[in-house]
């Protein structure tokens, strides 16, 4: 059994705009406050066993890491923010004016979108999983890792875990600089221990 604490990044001063992959915001003073106290609830202690900390490779995850306390032993691109494409950048008001009525009314058609040049929910949902059950195999399926990543990342493990589809999984949200708990029993089986919105 293994045990996997995915953390999302603090808040971060975005200005109102999309980002995602490209577009890589620091933290916000509300942020970095956020990402110092969450070392409490990380609850990492002897009987953690070996503790393995991966991040994305975003200063913003960087920035959570080291405030939380959390020494980085990888940086894995599986781990990254979904890719807005040609959104990334321009203001969400903007966007939303010009985006399909569909996609801000019926789930399924939102889940089914994928801004121009931008990466399919369907795509992060496959990175994900694969992103997942190689953290435990290369771990033995031993230990605590932790993963500071973003909201789309942990939306989608969950929906994975849970079998969910993506466009109920969206309906989930994650707080800035929460912790989510899984635990793998084995490669490809795992159970939602603590989710936090």
């Amino acid at each position: 059994m293994m045990r996997l604490l995915l953390l999302r990044h603090g808040a971060v001063a975005a200005g109102g705009v999309a980002y995602g992959r490209r577009v890589d915001p620091p933290l916000s003073d509300e942020g970095r406050d956020e990402a110092s106290r969450l070392a409490d609830r990380l609850h990492l202690d002897d009987r953690s066993g070996p503790v393995h900390v991966v991040r994305s490779p975003t200063q913003r995850t960087q920035e959570t890491a080291t405030l939380a306390g959390l020494s980085v032993d990888a940086v894995e691109d599986g781990w990254i923010e979904r890719d807005l494409g040609d959104w990334e950048g321009r203001p969400w008001e903007e966007l939303w004016a010009e985006a399909p009525d569909a996609i801000q009314t019926d789930p399924e058609a939102f889940a089914a979108f994928t801004p121009p040049g931008g990466e399919p929910f369907t795509r992060l949902r496959e990175r994900i999983a694969d992103a997942l059950t190689r953290l435990v195999h290369d771990r033995d399926g031993e230990g605590t890792a932790v993963v500071v990543c973003h909201g789309g990342p942990i939306t989608h493990a969950v929906g994975h875990v849970l079998e969910l589809s993506p466009a109920v999984a969206l309906r989930l949200r994650v707080g800035t600089a929460t912790v989510t708990e899984l635990r793998a029993w084995g490669d490809d089986r795992f159970t939602l221990e603590r989710f936090s919105g």
